[in-house]
Parts: C-alpha cells; sequence; structure tokens
C-alpha cells in the first residue's frame, strides 16, 4: 500500500538557486530561454529527485499555483526580487501524477512551460508526472486487435417514464450460445469517452489477459439523486428490471452464474456498493472507486460477506474529505472480508487515474474466471 508524504516546499538547491539568480540580470527571452533550457526542451516542472519545481516567467502583479496538491486552494509562488520569474516547489513521491493550473493575476491557465496537459470537465489542466509514474498499459490502439461491438442506445424506461442513455460491449467473436460474465459500469458512457473503456477490453480480451465479457454502460440522468438521495432504488431497480432483461433478449446475452461485477467511481461507487446490497445474490464482484458512501449503506455492508471479490481503490491526492473518510471506513469494514483488494496510489480524484485500474479490475475479477 503506497502512502504519501506530504512536506512544505523545500529551498532550491544551490545550483538552481545561482542559475535563477543569474537570470534576474536578464532581458525576458534569455530568462525564457535559460528557464526552457532547465526545463528539457519546454518541458515543465524541473524534477530533480523526489521534488518538482515550477516555473512562470512574465510580467504579473501575482502568480500562483493551484492543483491535486493544494486540494485546488491557491498557493503562492515565490518572485525572485529584481526579476519576472516566480517559483514553487513541491515534494511528491516517485509514482505521482497530478493536475495543476497557474493563476496569473487572477486569470487561471495551463502552465505555458509544460507541454503535458490533459482536458477535463472545465477545460484543460497541466500535468506533473514523476519518473516511477507508469502509463496505462491497455489504452492503446493495436492493428492487430480485433475490436468488439458497442451498441449506444436510449431504453425506454417505466420505472423513470423516459429514456435512458445506455451502451452494451459485446466481444470480438461473440456467439449466442456461449455463456459470458457480465459487467456493470456506472458513469458507464464517462468511461467510454474517457476511460478508453472498449479499447482496453478489446487489448486484453485479444491478449487472452481476461475471458470474454459483457458490458453494459449505464450513465445517470440526475446523478446525485440517483446514486446517492432518493432515486437510488428506483435507479438499480431500472437496471435489473428493465436493461439487464432488454440486453439479454436484444443481444441473446447467456449470463454466467456467479460472476457479475458492477464498478463506478466517486457517486458511482456509491451506488456500486448499494447494487450491491440491495441484490447481494445478483452481484459478486464490486470494485468502487474514490466512493463517497452513505451511513445507511455503510451499515447494510457491516456483517455482509456475500461477494467474490472487492477492489477498492483510493487516491491519497483525492481533495474531498468525504472520499477520505469513506475510503477509510469502507478499507476498515473490508479487510476482515476474503478477496479483498484495496489500492492507494499518489494520484487524485478523475479519470486518468481511474482508467488505469479499469483494466486492473477487468483483470482481478475475469483473469481467472
Amino acid at each position: 500500500m503506497l502512502k504519501v508524504i506530504r512536506m512544505n516546499p523545500i529551498p532550491y538547491s544551490m545550483m538552481f538557486l545561482t542559475v535563477l539568480l543569474s537570470a534576474c540580470l536578464q532581458q525576458e527571452d534569455t530568462q525564457i530561454t535559460l528557464i526552457k533550457s532547465l526545463t528539457k526542451k519546454g518541458q515543465s516542472p524541473v524534477i530533480q529527485g523526489d521534488t518538482a519545481f515550477f516555473f512562470y516567467t512574465g510580467n504579473a502583479k501575482n502568480a500562483s499555483i493551484v492543483g491535486d496538491f493544494t486540494g485546488w486552494q491557491p498557493k503562492s509562488m515565490q518572485k525572485i526580487i529584481g526579476s519576472n520569474i516566480h517559483y514553487h516547489t513541491e515534494v511528491f513521491q516517485p509514482e505521482a501524477r497530478l493536475e495543476y493550473k497557474l493563476i496569473i493575476d487572477n486569470s487561471w491557465k495551463t502552465d505555458p512551460l509544460n507541454d503535458d496537459s490533459c482536458i477535463t470537465d472545465l477545460g484543460f489542466n497541466s500535468e506533473v508526472k514523476m519518473p516511477e509514474y507508469l502509463e496505462p498499459e491497455w489504452i492503446y490502439e493495436d492493428e492487430e486487435t480485433p475490436g468488439g461491438a458497442l451498441y449506444q442506445f436510449n431504453l425506454e424506461s417505466k420505472i423513470f417514464g423516459k429514456t435512458r442513455p445506455v451502451a452494451v460491449y459485446l466481444p470480438s467473436g461473440f456467439e449466442k450460445e456461449a455463456e459470458y460474465p457480465v459487467l456493470i459500469v456506472h458513469d458507464g458512457l464517462d468511461y467510454v469517452r474517457r476511460g478508453r473503456a472498449q479499447l482496453q477490453l478489446d487489448n486484453l480480451i485479444h491478449k487472452q489477459v481476461i475471458v470474454p465479457v459483457v458490458v453494459l454502460f449505464v450513465s445517470p440522468q440526475e446523478r446525485t439523486r440517483e446514486y446517492r438521495d432518493d432515486l437510488k432504488a428506483d435507479y438499480v431497480r431500472f437496471i435489473e428490471e428493465e436493461l439487464l432483461p432488454y440486453a439479454v433478449s436484444q443481444y441473446n446475452i447467456k449470463e454466467k452464474k456467479d460472476v457479475r461485477g458492477v464498478m463506478g467511481s466517486s457517486y458511482g461507487g456509491h451506488i456500486s456498493l448499494y447494487s450491491a446490497v440491495r441484490y447481494p445474490d445478483k452481484y459478486k464482484y464490486v470494485a468502487p472507486f474514490s466512493p463517497y458512501v452513505s451511513i445507511e449503506v455503510l451499515e447494510s455492508l457491516r456483517g455482509s460477506n456475500s461477494w467474490k471479490k472487492i477492489y477498492l481503490l483510493h487516491g491519497t491526492y483525492d481533495h474531498l474529505d468525504k472520499i477520505h473518510s469513506s475510503v477509510a471506513s469502507l478499507n476498515q469494514l473490508f479487510q476482515s472480508m476474503d478477496n479483498y483488494t484495496y489500492v492507494e496510489e499518489p494520484e487524485a480524484h478523475n479519470y486518468y487515474f481511474w482508467r488505469k485500474h479499469f483494466a486492473e479490475v477487468l483483470k482481478y475479477f475475469y483473469g481467472d474466471c
């Protein structure tokens, strides 16, 4: 189990301080050239050992940094007197991957010296990847990998009185007479779009890392109410009484018994746990990622031990206190159970973290199914 060591910013090494001070007397173009030479062809931050050095050079009255490692609360960058260079240092674990932005005179922007960025619901963030961070292995296209079929459609729901967006994944070579494990993925269309779920499934199945599996990707329409509050019972009924029967009938799916899985992130983790409590004879594999858990569901989990496998994922840089407390409660509860896996890594509350472990859950659930 990984643990993050948080430390206060430390001073630059003498070499960095000397170089930065010498830059104070230079013209702006020279400063930019110097900083870029330090940051390996424009890549920022500079990483030495476990320390990341962030820079901003430009005319700014105020410069701050904000990100996963600040709890998304601004931290002022220090300015070298007589120059337009601002800097900030942080100490991270060698496996960390974190997102951040700069705030320059109240304007939020990506780091102009950092070519690494990622897309979020609110635009682009800059990324810092420490030297031992491992990129997800299964998210890249392989020309030799045959693709499974992904059917996206709106299903009419009598329970909700309206249509709902869903998707069904059938593996390459799907046979109507064969039995397949079924996995339910909450916030499913986000996992398809942002988690590269179909590509990961195709690669893992083609390489025979997992057995062929059928996946139902389900997305909410009123997320908080359906995943946490007053509509959660209707939501899981919709899956059990409407979506699953429709998929079985429409695509001639024969579900393999006692290996149905369910997974989701954040509130999606909550509804995954709730589903397993509500239908303990149906859901045998459960994977909550960075989950919130209510007292109601937590109490229902106590004494339950009907599941075959549990995979709990937590990012130590999660900015939500309720996630940390939920994970701590779940970890304490699950420790006495057989076939329980707890993974804690120096990352945060986002799909770039979760998509890496989508493949790990598939291997854990269906690598030996």
